[in-house]
């Protein structure tokens, strides 16, 4: 049987009180009780192996990343396989910050980007990665690259979304498929919520429009057709009309 690995994220810009499952993660806060475990929506191996890291870990949950919570995820590849290829990390990082488009698309609104969740394992700027050993303790951690463009300001939110929020939702975003299809609306759903971190309106806009024009829809929603039209209510003078042009080129080269 090919060995699981542990790994954990830290989430800043979130406050949690209760255990979250987003399809194969754990969402949940560092200060969390074994009751709160006992009747969580977990199956009975993920509450073992959740109540076993809490009570490994409690001084690190609870005294050196105080306030925080954690997401928890498995991975096919050991931390020496991370640490040799960073795409491998960059794989990881991406996949658990998807897990939270459930969370951006119930609670996160455009127009209050003060409340927009955290970026799973990005902690002031810095990607961090924190193993699991076989013991459940705290083993190895992580540095990645650094991602000061995504930092926000503001309050962050307090979470209130459970599973059975929007069942429907649930299942679209936890499925299994991994078909041509659903992979390439799922990518998008991903960069709608991306969307969300985008502070200006303009950019924002400019970034969502562009990935509509790639999805290959009608003349309608074509942004190259329709580019200068848009732009013209959109850009506050000639100035900002150039710069702004320029922004949707660059997304649209980096669409896929």
């Amino acid at each position: 049987m090919e060995k699981v690995s542990l790994y954990i994220l830290p989430v800043q810009r979130v406050l949690l009180e209760y255990i979250l499952k987003l399809g194969d993660m754990i969402f949940f806060p560092g200060d969390v009780s074994n009751e709160a475990i006992e009747y969580s929506n977990l199956s009975d191996d993920e509450k073992e192996k959740l109540r076993l890291v809490v009570e490994h870990n409690r001084s690190f949950f609870t005294e050196q990343l105080t306030g925080l919570p954690f997401l928890m995820l498995s991975s096919n590849y050991d931390i020496s396989e991370i640490k040799k290829d960073t795409t491998i990390l960059e794989k990881i990082f991406t996949d658990a910050n998807r897990r939270f488009d459930y969370i951006r698309i119930l609670e996160c609104p455009f127009n209050k980007p003060e409340y927009t969740i955290g970026i799973p394992g990005l902690i002031d700027g810095k990607r961090i990665l924190f193993s699991i050993n076989d013991d459940y303790s705290i083993g190895t951690y992580i540095n990645g690259e650094e991602d000061f463009y995504l930092m926000q300001k503001g309050i962050g939110l307090d979470l209130g979304v459970t599973e059975e929020n929007d069942p429907r939702l649930y299942k679209v975003i936890y499925s299994n498929r991994n078909d041509e299809v659903y992979n390439l609306f799922r990518r998008y759903i991903a960069e709608a919520c991306e969307a969300l971190q985008i502070i200006d309106e303009t950019r924002c806009f400019i970034f969502l429009f562009s990935k509509i024009d790639g999805m290959g829809l009608c003349d309608t929603y074509s942004f190259t057709d329709n580019k200068k039209r848009i732009l013209s209510i959109v850009a506050e003078n000639q100035s900002n009309f150039d710069v702004v042009s320029s922004q949707l080129y660059f997304f649209k080269r980096n669409k896929n």
